[in-house]
């Protein structure tokens, strides 16, 4: 896993996927300063305390809030930018890596949009759900690595291995390998809860999972 990781990182200098890579870029940023800005407004105008001094601590607590917040709904918001640019991120990486492939099957636009969007509004439904329990020490880190590690396992292999088998197979490949993909997931919602990190992330994940795929999919297709 780790090997692929190190394949999905150094992809990153591939001419292939640097136009691609400022293209994520630029829209990450644009999704995450305006989750900042979102965040930051709704709790710069909450007033909780009408002595003075009182309220300019909860500011400032607020500000740290808002960065803890940003940082734990980003990845689920990024899932979206990344629906945009699969396509070319995926074939650069076959195209290094796996150049003996046939070519993928037919899968329409709109399966994928729609894909994406739904999982990113149901992420974002989780990582609300998840919020009073992330105030737990230690506990809170174990839910939410584990309940986004799954999502965004399930998430980035089903757009990717869709491209190549059917939905019934990757339901079933799911199932059989869904704690090595659970771990994959984590390392994903790792990479995207590291600041400035987090803008290449989905660059990164979109070809790591190809790797995960690939290894399992030769198995498969023996």
């Amino acid at each position: 896993m780790f090997s692929a990781l190190k394949k999905s990182i150094i992809q990153l200098f591939d001419k292939r996927v640097r136009k691609v890579l400022l293209q994520v870029l630029a829209c990450t940023a644009v999704i995450y300063a305006a989750l900042f800005w979102f965040l930051w407004k709704f709790l710069a105008e909450t007033e909780l305390f009408s002595t003075g001094w009182l309220e300019s601590i909860s500011d400032f607590l607020g500000g740290a809030l808002v960065f803890i917040l940003s940082l734990i709904f980003f990845p689920s918001v990024a899932i979206i930018v990344i629906g945009l640019f699969l396509e070319p991120i995926i074939v650069a990486v076959e195209a290094k890596h796996y150049p003996d492939l046939p070519p993928p099957r037919t899968q329409p636009i709109i399966e994928t949009i729609i894909s994406t969007v739904k999982f990113a509004l149901s992420a974002i439904l989780v990582n609300i759900i998840m919020l009073p329990f992330l105030l737990i020490p230690f506990f809170n880190l174990i839910i939410f690595y584990s309940f986004n590690g799954y999502l965004f396992s399930r998430e980035y292999f089903e757009l990717v291995a869709l491209r190549r088998i059917d939905a019934k197979t990757v339901k079933k490949l799911r199932k059989k390998y869904k704690f090595y993909l659970l771990s994959g997931g984590v390392v994903i919602v790792f990479l995207m809860t590291i600041p400035f990190v987090n803008i290449i992330a989905p660059v990164i994940a979109t070809a790591f999972m190809v790797h995960l795929f690939e290894k399992i999919a030769f198995s498969f297709r023996e």
